[in-house]
């Protein structure tokens, strides 16, 4: 299958998904449910849980509760358009050729509209028919790695940086960059302490933590190749790693 067929394949299953967990527009109170439902199926390439699902596939498994820890990061990235589409952040009265949220909905509900989204992301990744046979405590360390990402040090931080970025002159804009806040991926590299020290975690975060990077597989679910979690151990600090099929042809 070449990469156009398979994206593709994948976003059509992505869609299919986010349609069926999501509340129908006719649930009360309804208004919120249709502004909801107007930007999550608005379309779009769903890379992000498309990616998630491709390194499952990649690892050579398909971990409990795939899907639906991949569509929590569309949950999250349309909640995060709405937002940023808002006139007191990027004032955009268009998004992806249609008009945005809260052009058609209104400022308010626009809010609670993001706001619901994200609090699904989390309801995805706890919801016991969803996440049937995931182990408990990568369940939790999951949803924590989540909260991470789209909070105060990760996604959040980084649209702060962006609004300063904003107003500064161009030698200043990267700030937030060297102190690891990157809009969308934070820097998480873990240190061995991380967990034990939460005030050193947080002193880490700030300014990017140099410890080896955790095997992301070994980290989510063990079940995900010990060849390929082999792999990226090491790896070391490189900054990337080229992930290759597990037990499979590599065309």
């Amino acid at each position: 299958m070449n990469i156009k067929d398979y994206l593709e394949q994948k976003r059509i299953a992505v869609d299919r998904f986010l349609d069926d967990v999501s509340p129908p527009a006719t649930t009360p109170p309804t208004t919120l449910h249709e502004s909801m439902r107007y930007s999550l199926m608005a379309g779009g390439k769903r890379v992000r849980p498309i990616l998630t699902i491709a390194a499952a596939e990649a690892l050579g498994t398909t971990p409990p509760g795939l899907m639906a820890v991949a569509c929590s990061l569309e949950f999250i990235h349309t909640y995060s358009l709405i937002h940023d589409d808002l006139p007191s952040m990027d004032n955009d009265d268009f998004r992806r050729g249609k008009p945005t949220n809260h052009k058609v909905y209104g400022e308010a509900m626009a809010i609670l509209a993001g706001d619901a989204l994200l609090t699904m992301a989390f309801d995805l990744c706890s919801r016991p028919d969803l996440m049937k046979g995931c182990d408990p405590v990568r369940q939790v360390r999951l949803i924590q790695e989540l909260a991470y990402g789209s909070g105060n040090v990760g996604m959040v931080g980084g649209q702060v940086f962006d609004r300063r970025r904003s107003n500064r002159p161009a030698a200043g804009r990267h700030d937030g960059l060297r102190r690891g806040y990157r809009p969308g991926l934070p820097d998480r590299r873990r240190c061995p302490e991380r967990d034990r020290h939460p005030r050193r975690a947080r002193q880490e975060s700030q300014h990017g933590c140099r410890a080896r990077q955790e095997d992301l597989s070994d980290f989510l679910w063990r079940g995900w190749g010990q060849e390929a979690g082999r792999r990226l151990r090491h790896a070391g600090d490189q900054p990337s790693v080229v992930i290759r099929p597990v037990g499979r042809s590599a065309s």
